[in-house]
């Protein structure tokens, strides 16, 4: 798995992490030696990527090897 791939070689670096307000940003370096920025908001439209990829591509996956997106009950 590629993104299991990235993840070893070292290529990920944790940029934000919230746990309150829901939202992880991230930059992984892709095969190109590109850095894509990755981030996961629960009040916006969850998971997104710089790449031109369409839908959830290995960068998304690498960070989701790593954080944990549980949704939260209303206080």
């Amino acid at each position: 798995m590629k993104a299991r791939r990235l993840l070893t070689e070292g290529r990920v670096r944790v940029l934000n992490a919230n746990e309150d307000d829901g939202f992880v940003s991230a930059e992984v370096r892709g095969d190109s030696a590109r850095i894509y920025t990755v981030s996961y908001d629960a009040g916006d439209n969850g998971w997104r990527c710089s790449c031109p990829t369409v839908g959830v591509c290995s960068h998304i996956r690498t960070v989701m090897l790593i954080v944990v997106c549980e949704p939260r009950e209303a206080s």
